[in-house]
């Protein structure tokens, strides 16, 4: 007696282009079939791949002995945004952060402010 598999119970995962029950892809409503274009296995390789990938970069950035030195007697810290070393008087307080400062100077935060607003003023 030879199985055959029900057509409209399988799907092709675009991922990995094999056929696979219905019951192996994930839940979406706003599709035609109601289902993930992709099986749940290749769902959780691609999570995985990019939790790394993720994981790695916050490690290296949030340390905070690299954002921070003292130099010449003179506390310091690294802006994200230019990366120059520059005196913690020239940044704006933020109590939020374990520092207190901003991860900006405010010469970034400024110019950052201000082409926000001139885009603004041009939509209005």
């Amino acid at each position: 007696m030879v199985k055959t598999m029900d057509v409209k119970k399988m799907k092709q995962c675009s991922k990995c282009k094999k056929r696979k029950d219905k019951n192996e892809f994930g839940k979406n409503r706003t599709r035609a079939d109601g289902l993930r274009i992709w099986c749940r296995e290749c769902e959780s390789e691609y999570a995985r791949e990019r939790y790394e990938k993720k994981r790695g970069s916050v490690k290296k950035y949030n340390n905070y002995k690299d954002l921070h030195r003292v130099y010449g007697g003179v506390k310091q810290k690294r802006c994200g945004r230019c990366k120059k070393w520059k005196a913690e008087n020239q940044y704006y307080q933020h109590n939020r952060h374990k520092d207190g400062l901003a991860v900006w100077c405010k010469e970034c935060a400024n110019t950052a402010t201000n082409s926000c607003r001139r885009r603004r003023a041009v939509k209005s």
